[in-house]
């Protein structure tokens, strides 16, 4: 496996990163969690257009149409100061980036946008209820689902879905277990929350983890056609875990070691599934992990590459094709967006 690896661009405390698709073409668009710049760059790495400047808080990005307008996370800034955060709506009109803020949600940390039919939801994930220090953990978080309006000119009203959720800092959205469900974790533990097939179906959600977990992912890691979930045990904790459904219950098969795990991605990576892990202590290492048919003890284990080290990343972007896998790493450590390129 070969491996380009460039820099793009430094910023100031940059945290965000979406992959969007525009007409067909994939764009990584990366802001910052303080006030600074949201930026654009190509597939290639190539540094598109700026969409805002002094602005921040930003915690992630959705992509609302094939136009590459979009919705995110603002004014969540570094120390858990986000009393007054919410989600903005930033859209392209006569060729000028416009940004407003959309949904007041004081410590809205993470959010997607998801499609059913031919309409979007959008399910947004609390922190915490409020916090009177950094330290303050004694009001829980929620998580909230709205249905967007055809026209995000108009507001959108939502809801709670699920309430006393801790520390909520991972989502997942995707296929898992032959439906598209979203996943979201926090100190209480995972929580499913299963997509209905029509806009006028109620929403399920149900715990399926019990312990305390920080991000989460699935992916049929070894082939064995059943999705296996791999997490970050503890917040922003120092465990890969490997959970596999056994007795239909969730158990641990294996552990790997890293330091302040932050980041974490599952798919195709050259024709192989695959995790991405980044971690933040240590030697800040950014690694490859997959299946390659060893077991101990019966059970599975991943062998591991390294991609990096001393980048930190806090959050990855991919643009994964047959035979071409870029990773877009926002570098917390050295405040910078680091491009990888990955072919056989």
């Amino acid at each position: 496996m070969h491996i380009e690896r460039r820099i793009l661009e430094e910023l100031d405390s940059p945290y965000a990163v979406g992959v969007f698709n525009l007409g067909g073409e994939k764009r990584a668009v990366v802001a910052s969690e303080e006030k600074d710049l949201c930026l654009a760059f190509s597939k290639d790495g190539k540094r598109l257009e700026t969409i805002w400047e002094n602005q921040g808080g930003t915690m992630n990005l959705c992509q609302t149409d094939e136009e590459g307008n979009f919705l995110a996370v603002q004014e969540f800034y570094k120390g858990f100061r986000s009393h007054t955060a919410g989600i903005a709506r930033a859209w392209k009109e006569d060729g000028r980036w416009n940004v407003k803020r959309y949904i007041d949600l004081p410590f809205v940390h993470r959010f997607c946008v998801q499609k059913v039919e031919d309409r979007q939801f959008v399910i947004a994930c609390t922190l915490s209820d409020r916090k009177d220090s950094p330290q303050d953990w004694s009001r829980p978080g929620r998580v909230y689902l709205g249905l967007l309006p055809r026209d995000l000119s108009e507001p959108c009203e939502i809801k709670e879905l699920i309430g006393g959720i801790t520390k909520n800092h991972g989502l997942f959205q995707g296929r898992f277990q032959g439906k598209a469900v979203v996943l979201v974790t926090g100190q209480e533990g995972v929580f499913r929350i299963d997509v209905p097939q029509k806009v006028s179906d109620e929403w399920h959600w149900e715990r399926i983890i019990d312990r305390e977990v920080s991000d989460v992912t699935a992916v049929d890691i070894d082939g064995d056609g059943q999705d296996e979930l791999i997490t970050i045990e503890g917040f922003h904790g120092n465990t890969i875990a490997l959970n596999k459904l056994v007795g239909g219950e969730w158990k641990i098969v294996s552990r790997y070691p890293v330091a302040t795990a932050h980041a974490l991605w599952s798919g195709d990576v050259l024709g192989k599934p695959g995790v991405l892990v980044g971690y933040r202590g240590a030697n800040a290492g950014l690694l490859l992990m997959r299946y390659n048919g060893e077991k101990k003890l019966g059970n599975l284990l991943l062998e591991t590459t390294v991609l990096d080290q001393y980048e930190g990343p806090v959050n990855l972007g991919v643009i994964a094709e047959p035979n071409d896998f870029r990773i877009f790493n926002v570098s917390g450590t050295n405040n910078r967006f680091v491009y990888y390129r990955l072919t056989p």
